[in-house]
């Protein structure tokens, strides 16, 4: 339980689908007062977020400075003391100018949250402790590695990766400033919310397998069963969180490798996910839980 007076969480954007989930896991604390801010002016955060303030020509996502300047002023006026990061975009965002700011983003360091937001980093650095997918150049590209699977280098839960199946699709689509150019993985896809207390102990993971996806986003999932593949996300997930600083919720996503059946990491992320309601359904509230560990709260869950 925290103190008598409720604390004030921002988050930001409150309209993604995480920030909708956010909402759902701490509305009806009364030791938490939820606001919430978006750049668009027409949102499912309206209907949900009480506290908010909606202004599409002053929160210009394109105008990091002018967006700083808003939410600065925001968190000041309306006595924020943390902000949950609503999608990947914001999260380096607001934890790089988290001091200036004047509240503290529920994330894991800066350091890690650079690491997660590229995927030439999380396979550099992920790739010494498990298995990763093969990142070539284009020069190393051989007709026998097609399928290959071309990719935004800056995470995106997906968006923008394009199968390539020629030299010439690849050499077209390739651009050597934005793209990574990775093999091809086709097997069943797991996402795994997992949460890190602050000594670094890895707390819980909870694998659900993506049976429905609309652009990157999970919408439908099913729980894993299959011993096999729970024993391999349990070591991936000590591995990773054994790695890199963690701290409170977060998530990765892996692919079964059709070849061998072993799983494959294919991307990390810092913040809670719109499907963690899979694990708070179960009893296991992922945000507040979050909340917890920032407030130095002694926090259990089960065994992990």
């Amino acid at each position: 339980m925290f103190d008598d007076k409720a604390i004030r969480v921002l988050v930001f954007p409150c309209s993604s689908t995480a920030g909708q989930e956010i909402f759902h896991s701490l509305c009806y604390r009364r030791d938490v007062e939820l606001y919430g801010l978006d750049p668009r002016d027409n949102s499912p955060g309206k209907i949900l977020y009480e506290k908010k303030i909606y202004s599409g020509a002053h929160l210009l996502a394109e105008d990091r400075k002018q967006l700083l300047e808003y939410v600065k002023n925001f968190v000041a006026l309306s006595e924020i003391k943390y902000i949950f990061p609503g999608t990947n975009d914001f999260v380096n965002f607001l934890k790089e100018n988290e001091d200036e700011i004047g509240a503290r983003i529920i994330t894991s360091t800066l350091e890690t949250c650079i690491i997660a937001r590229r995927k030439s980093l999380t396979y550099q650095i992920l790739g010494k402790v498990t298995r990763v997918p093969k990142v070539f150049k284009l020069g190393e590209v051989n007709q026998d590695d097609f399928p290959l699977i071309l990719q935004p280098d800056k995470c995106g839960d997906g968006i923008g990766c394009r199968k390539m199946d020629t030299m010439e699709e690849l050499v077209s689509f390739y651009d050597q400033e934005k793209d990574i150019i990775c093999e091809y993985i086709s097997g069943k896809e797991y996402t795994v919310d997992c949460l890190t207390g602050q000594d670094g102990d890895l707390l819980y993971h909870c694998p659900r397998e993506k049976t429905i996806a609309r652009d990157g986003i999970s919408i439908v999932n099913s729980v894993v069963t299959e011993s096999g593949i729970l024993g391999e996300v349990q070591d991936m997930a000590h591995e990773i969180n054994g790695s890199i600083e963690l701290t409170g919720a977060w998530f990765f996503q892996v692919k079964c490798v059709s070849a061998d059946g072993s799983l494959c990491l294919m991307e990390i992320a810092p913040r809670l996910t719109e499907a963690m309601c899979f694990s708070r359904i179960s009893g296991v509230n992922l945000p507040l839980l979050s909340l917890n560990v920032s407030e130095g709260i002694p926090v259990r869950v089960g065994e992990s």
